[in-house]
């Protein structure tokens, strides 16, 4: 499940189930210095979100909508985008980025962190399966369902393959590697 870092603190999506006091999935957060862990998204019963996280705020995965928190305690939840079914999450601080795929087809597309207008930055033939993603200063990374990697700029254009893998179940990039 995911675990990110945002400034001053951890947050990471957890499964309760099997778990002695804890009842909800969700997000939880804590301060990177360590600490006791607190619920800042309850998923109850539903689908455990997705999540990602830039310097100010939480990105995650609310049933069709991705919504966004700011980081720090008391923070209410706002719209980005509704109507997507997301399939990775990441953030850059100005743009939040997701892969929407259909059995035939993965799409990258990004919104403004504040809400707005979506828009596509790729799309490539891809198998059905999990589809995972992650950016750079320049680049969104994504693969899919049968295991390529794809990369293209931040601002569009036409995705090249850059590796085929097994099953690829979590991506991160550094920048650098």
């Amino acid at each position: 499940l995911a675990l990110t870092a945002f400034s001053g603190g951890l947050a990471w999506v957890e499964n309760p189930y099997g778990q002695v006091g804890r009842t909800a999935g969700g997000v939880y957060a804590m301060p990177e210095a360590g600490g006791a862990a607190r619920l800042v998204i309850d998923a109850g019963t539903g689908p455990l979100p997705l999540l990602a996280a830039d310097a100010t705020h939480l990105y995650f995965t609310s049933g069709t909508t991705i919504k966004r928190l700011p980081v720090g305690p008391g923070g209410q939840p706002g719209v980005v985008v509704r109507g997507v079914v997301p399939d990775g999450l990441a953030s850059d601080g100005a743009f939040v980025y997701w892969v929407s795929r259909d059995p035939l087809v993965s799409v990258v597309v990004r919104a403004p962190v504040a809400g707005g207008t979506s828009e596509v930055v790729a799309s490539a033939s891809s198998p059905p399966g999990e589809c995972r993603l992650a950016i750079d200063a320049t680049h969104v990374y994504w693969s899919d369902g049968g295991g390529t990697v794809r990369r293209v700029s931040k601002g569009g254009g036409t995705p090249v393959a850059i590796g085929q893998f097994y099953r690829v179940t979590e991506m991160a990039s550094d920048g650098v590697r």
